[in-house]
């Protein structure tokens, strides 16, 4: 009896060792085979000067990724520093290194004060679906650096928020696909602020901004919503003209101004028929083609003039909020 029940247990542990193993093994074998890896680097790009002028603008071309510009305090030694994190995991990547997915470039050219930071794809397998990945760009900007920002991104995201104090030149991203969001908080702006996506959201807001000369909005939304929140209770020190277009997506505004030398003219040439909200501080007129909003005040010292072009004709999908005192 003892021989046979010693027996019968050595059977089940046998059994239940298999069970556990095999599947183990079975499991290795097959992520061996098919090249299962995957790659998490961190990329730092520093860039250094005596002289805050020598670097002037910063000129990024990045083909796939988000992209967050952010303002750092003056104690850190360096004017511009971006970091890449690059994540990519799955089947037949064994053996690979970040350098056989992507080509970057980080030339600082002193002939014209520019960083010129370009991204590219160089591989084909990046766009396999079975692939994990992701790309995240961090561009930090010394707070006492006064800069011109350009970017073109063909698929990602784009962040930038400018807080109190900071002054910046001009600011203009052209996205094929993704979202853009301006953020400017009790800041200066010296240069024109230009925003273009498609399939994406543009969100600009803009705080008690201080221009230091007249200033151009140009921003552009095919096939994706648009918010445009201003909120000025200080002398802005010139005029914003705006020119906007939403094809295709949901609109909203909200506008407020709390000094009397501050005005707005809103123009709407395809939007027929004042939406039914209530608008303090304006006069609305409108016809079947267009509609127009002016402030009791206008014109005054600095006034935004803002024209939309909204091709959406559906009427719950645009939201206009005016206040002005």
């Amino acid at each position: 009896m003892v021989n046979k029940g010693t027996s019968v247990f050595a059977l089940t542990m046998m059994i239940s060792f298999g069970l556990i193993i095999i599947p183990i093994s079975i499991l290795s074998i097959h992520f061996t085979l098919s090249g299962y890896d995957d790659i998490d680097k961190q990329l730092t790009y520093p860039y250094y000067s005596n002289n805050s002028s020598e670097i002037q603008a910063l000129d990024l071309d990045i083909e796939v990724g988000d992209i967050e510009v952010r303002y750092i305090d003056p104690s850190v030694d360096y004017l511009v520093k971006v970091e890449v994190n690059i994540e990519i995991s799955g089947t037949n990547i064994a053996g690979k290194s970040y350098k056989d997915f992507f080509d970057i470039t980080p030339e600082l050219e002193n002939r014209n004060s520019t960083v010129n930071f370009t991204i590219e794809i160089i591989s084909d397998d990046w766009f396999d679906p079975s692939l994990r990945k992701n790309v995240n760009t961090v561009v930090n900007i010394r707070k006492d650096v006064v800069l011109d920002i350009f970017l073109k991104l063909d698929d990602g995201d784009f962040e930038i928020t400018v807080p109190y104090g900071v002054s910046i030149g001009n600011v203009r991203t052209d996205l094929s696909k993704g979202n853009i969001l301006y953020d400017f908080q009790c800041c200066s702006i010296r240069g024109n602020i230009t925003g273009i996506t498609n399939e994406g959201e543009l969100e600009l807001k803009s705080y008690n901004v201080e221009y230091i000369q007249n200033n151009n909005w140009i921003l552009n939304n095919t096939g994706g919503d648009m918010n445009v929140f201003i909120s000025q209770e200080k002398e802005m020190s010139a005029n914003i003209t705006v020119t906007a277009w939403v094809i295709d997506g949901k609109f909203s505004i909200d506008y407020k101004d709390k000094s009397a030398i501050i005005g707005a003219w809103i123009y709407f040439p395809l939007l027929s028929g004042a939406p039914n909200l209530p608008q303090e501080g304006f006069d609305t007129d409108y016809d079947d083609e267009k509609t127009w909003f002016i402030s009791f005040d206008f014109p005054t010292i600095n006034n935004y003039n803002m024209t939309f072009y909204i091709t959406n004709p559906c009427s719950t999908c645009r939201s206009i909020y005016l206040h002005s005192d």
